[in-house]
């Protein structure tokens, strides 16, 4: 349910019995919380020494409403956590009409956790549109014609050309924050080793950023990803053409530039590369360990985010695992000056501080 039953510092105390030598440490803890079905706290069954303020599905308590632990302040309703009520009507109330608009959790507070998000819908560019749904997902347009439509919609009742949320839902994209990065590509790499030939191809996807800005004005990043591709061999695969499309709108990949006579990589409307995710066939030098250097990479696939400036996940199709390169930590770890080249060989490089900006990820049953 996401309660916050216990918070602690990142120190630790020792522990002494003769003030001198120390017998072990403990933790530094910050704060315990029990509750009630509905998130009012227990007396006599919690304690804070911190200004620390979520604790109930991990929403912020406010205090100064009924006291300590008597209020839960939601995104767009606060609720009485002694009644089980919110103090105001759900703004979806209308779709509901077997629900009371004040219930919380429909009564259920065992299955279920109140929904604070509505889905928050974002036209390609990154402009907010509005609020519409029952889940917390981001969704993005390619622009901001069809959700003025079904906002024109919701005034003309059912006269004239109806736009449905059904519609928003089919014709956007999910987009999805910073924090999912490594899920994503986690997922992407259970998956990798079921595509076809994966044992001899090389398969890769690239992961879009773009700068969103919420109903507040404030700024967030945004993540798409794009297409998974091959070149059909063992070695390379260009994952820039790994496309970006919401709908027919293309916002990243590859294109013939017809002035030029070349493919070139593009991307529209602010979308930028982030990460980019790929196999390693088995047998490969990366499948099982560098040329010369560590976990799993070759030094074509570290050159490259180095100089790009992004994550990048590599999965070796023999293991059940991720890595994941930081180029942020290299920079920081090295004092060995980055050259750009398209060929790198070790000598290149600071092993030692690719071995601190490489971490593994073990895939799970979840």
């Amino acid at each position: 349910l996401g309660n916050v039953l216990a918070t602690v510092s990142d120190r630790k105390l020792q522990l002494t019995t003769d003030e001198e030598t120390v017998s072990g440490y403990t933790a530094d803890v910050w704060g315990v919380n029990d509750y009630y079905a509905f998130g009012m706290l227990m007396p006599g069954r919690n304690q804070q020494r911190s200004g620390y303020r979520f604790g109930f599905q991990s929403q912020e308590s406010d205090p100064e409403i009924y006291g300590t632990g008597n209020a839960v302040s939601y995104k767009y309703r606060v609720e009485d956590a002694r009644l089980g009520r919110f103090l105001s009507v759900d703004p979806l109330s209308a779709e509901y009409p077997w629900n009371s608009p004040y219930a919380f959790s429909e009564n259920s507070t065992m299955a279920f956790v109140e929904l604070e998000g509505l889905e928050r819908y974002f036209s390609a560019d990154g402009k907010t549109l509005g609020n519409v749904g029952s889940s917390c997902e981001i969704r993005v347009l390619p622009d901001d014609g069809l959700w003025n439509g079904y906002k024109a919609s919701l005034k003309s009742g059912e006269s004239g050309v109806r736009v449905t949320e059904e519609d928003l839902k089919k014709y956007s994209s999910i987009a999805y924050e910073v924090s999912d990065l490594d899920r994503l590509a986690v997922d992407w790499g259970k998956n990798a080793k079921s595509l076809p030939n994966a044992h001899e191809w090389e398969y890769a996807m690239m992961i879009y950023y773009n700068t969103f800005y919420d109903e507040d004005g404030e700024a967030f990043i945004a993540l798409m990803p794009g297409t998974t591709i091959t070149e059909k061999n063992r070695q390379t695969v260009l994952a820039e053409k790994s496309m970006l499309k919401i709908g027919s709108l293309e916002l990243a990949g590859y294109e013939y530039n017809q002035s030029t006579g070349f493919y070139n990589s593009f991307t529209k409307l602010g979308w930028k590369k982030y990460a980019k995710v790929h196999n390693h066939p088995a047998g490969t030098v990366g499948e099982a360990v560098m040329n010369g250097g560590p976990r799993n990479f070759s030094f074509q696939d570290i050159s490259m985010a180095t100089e790009d400036n992004i994550f990048i996940f590599v999965r070796p199709f023999s293991y059940d695992f991720i890595k994941k390169y930081d180029p942020g930590i290299y920079k920081k770890e090295t004092k060995k000056p980055f050259k750009k080249a398209w060929q790198y060989s070790p000598i290149d490089f600071d092993i030692d501080a690719i071995d601190k900006a490489i971490k593994e990820i073990p895939f799970t049953n979840d």
